[in-house]
Protein backbone atom coordinates (compact mmCIF):
# COMPACT_ATOMS: atom_id res chain seq x y z
CA UNK A 1 0.00 0.00 0.00
CA UNK A 2 1.68 3.32 -1.26
CA UNK A 3 1.36 6.18 1.60
CA UNK A 4 -1.35 7.79 -0.46
CA UNK A 5 -3.39 4.74 0.02
CA UNK A 6 -2.82 4.52 3.76
CA UNK A 7 -3.57 8.45 4.19
CA UNK A 8 -6.80 7.71 2.20
CA UNK A 9 -7.58 5.87 5.54
CA UNK A 10 -10.00 7.04 8.06
CA UNK A 11 -8.33 9.40 10.85
CA UNK A 12 -9.05 7.21 14.35
CA UNK A 13 -10.97 10.64 15.63
CA UNK A 14 -12.68 10.26 12.75
CA UNK A 15 -14.09 6.26 13.41
CA UNK A 16 -17.55 5.43 14.98
CA UNK A 17 -16.88 2.48 17.65
CA UNK A 18 -18.03 -0.56 16.35
CA UNK A 19 -21.93 -0.75 16.92
CA UNK A 20 -24.90 -2.83 16.22
CA UNK A 21 -24.84 -2.03 12.54
CA UNK A 22 -21.85 -3.98 12.04
CA UNK A 23 -22.66 -6.90 14.07
CA UNK A 24 -24.30 -8.76 11.26
CA UNK A 25 -21.17 -7.97 8.80
CA UNK A 26 -18.94 -9.13 11.40
CA UNK A 27 -21.04 -12.43 12.26
CA UNK A 28 -20.85 -13.49 8.56
CA UNK A 29 -17.06 -12.53 8.18
CA UNK A 30 -17.14 -15.38 10.93
CA UNK A 31 -18.97 -17.74 9.18
CA UNK A 32 -17.34 -17.44 6.05
CA UNK A 33 -13.67 -17.67 8.30
CA UNK A 34 -15.22 -20.62 9.93
CA UNK A 35 -16.43 -22.40 6.80
CA UNK A 36 -12.75 -22.60 5.39
CA UNK A 37 -11.91 -23.68 9.07
CA UNK A 38 -9.59 -20.73 9.43
CA UNK A 39 -11.39 -19.04 12.67
CA UNK A 40 -8.20 -19.56 14.48
CA UNK A 41 -6.23 -18.14 11.52
CA UNK A 42 -7.84 -15.04 10.51
CA UNK A 43 -9.08 -11.98 12.18
CA UNK A 44 -10.59 -8.88 11.41
CA UNK A 45 -9.19 -5.41 12.22
CA UNK A 46 -10.32 -1.57 12.17
CA UNK A 47 -8.51 0.21 9.08
CA UNK A 48 -7.42 3.54 10.41
CA UNK A 49 -4.50 5.92 10.68
CA UNK A 50 -3.02 8.29 13.16
CA UNK A 51 -1.11 10.75 10.88
CA UNK A 52 0.03 10.58 7.74
CA UNK A 53 3.14 8.95 5.59
CA UNK A 54 5.29 10.48 3.17
CA UNK A 55 5.85 8.50 0.11
CA UNK A 56 8.77 5.73 0.48
CA UNK A 57 7.72 5.46 4.53
CA UNK A 58 6.61 2.72 6.20
CA UNK A 59 5.44 1.75 9.87
CA UNK A 60 7.42 -0.43 11.92
CA UNK A 61 5.77 -2.22 14.77
CA UNK A 62 8.64 -3.46 17.52
CA UNK A 63 7.50 -5.70 20.37
CA UNK A 64 9.19 -5.73 23.20
CA UNK A 65 7.84 -9.30 24.90
CA UNK A 66 9.92 -9.10 28.34
CA UNK A 67 8.38 -5.44 29.45
CA UNK A 68 5.16 -6.53 27.25
CA UNK A 69 5.48 -2.89 25.36
CA UNK A 70 4.63 -2.59 21.70
CA UNK A 71 5.99 0.56 19.79
CA UNK A 72 5.69 1.93 16.37
CA UNK A 73 8.29 4.18 14.73
CA UNK A 74 8.12 4.88 10.69
CA UNK A 75 11.04 3.64 8.74
CA UNK A 76 12.28 3.66 5.21
CA UNK A 77 10.65 1.14 3.07
CA UNK A 78 13.88 0.67 1.00
CA UNK A 79 15.29 -1.22 4.29
CA UNK A 80 15.56 -5.01 3.73
CA UNK A 81 13.39 -7.08 6.53
CA UNK A 82 14.83 -10.92 6.63
CA UNK A 83 12.41 -13.58 7.14
CA UNK A 84 9.44 -11.38 6.66
CA UNK A 85 6.21 -13.23 7.02
CA UNK A 86 2.90 -11.05 5.62
CA UNK A 87 0.42 -10.49 8.35
CA UNK A 88 -2.23 -7.73 7.90
CA UNK A 89 -4.07 -7.59 4.20
CA UNK A 90 -6.28 -4.92 2.98
CA UNK A 91 -8.82 -6.53 0.72
CA UNK A 92 -10.20 -4.09 -2.09
CA UNK A 93 -12.94 -4.65 -4.53
CA UNK A 94 -11.64 -5.58 -8.82
CA UNK A 95 -8.05 -7.02 -7.45
CA UNK A 96 -7.77 -10.89 -7.66
CA UNK A 97 -7.15 -11.34 -3.75
CA UNK A 98 -5.78 -7.93 -1.89
CA UNK A 99 -3.71 -5.27 -2.01
CA UNK A 100 -0.94 -6.34 0.59
CA UNK A 101 -0.80 -3.73 3.49
CA UNK A 102 2.62 -5.43 4.35
CA UNK A 103 2.49 -6.08 8.07
CA UNK A 104 4.93 -8.58 8.73
CA UNK A 105 6.90 -10.25 11.52
CA UNK A 106 10.29 -9.76 11.31
CA UNK A 107 11.95 -13.01 12.77
CA UNK A 108 16.36 -11.99 13.97
CA UNK A 109 18.72 -15.32 13.64
CA UNK A 110 18.07 -16.68 16.65
CA UNK A 111 14.00 -16.94 15.75
CA UNK A 112 12.82 -14.88 17.93
CA UNK A 113 10.69 -11.91 16.80
CA UNK A 114 12.42 -8.72 15.98
CA UNK A 115 9.29 -6.53 15.56
CA UNK A 116 6.34 -6.39 13.09
CA UNK A 117 6.14 -4.75 10.02
CA UNK A 118 2.86 -3.13 8.45
CA UNK A 119 2.69 -0.30 5.34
Amino acid sequence: MSAEEFNALPHIDDIDPLNVSDHKCMEELRDVLEKHGKLSRFGITLLHRHFDLNEGEILVEFTDTANRVQTVEIENLTEKRPCAIETAWVLKSGTSMAACYPGVCVHTSSGHYRGHVSQ
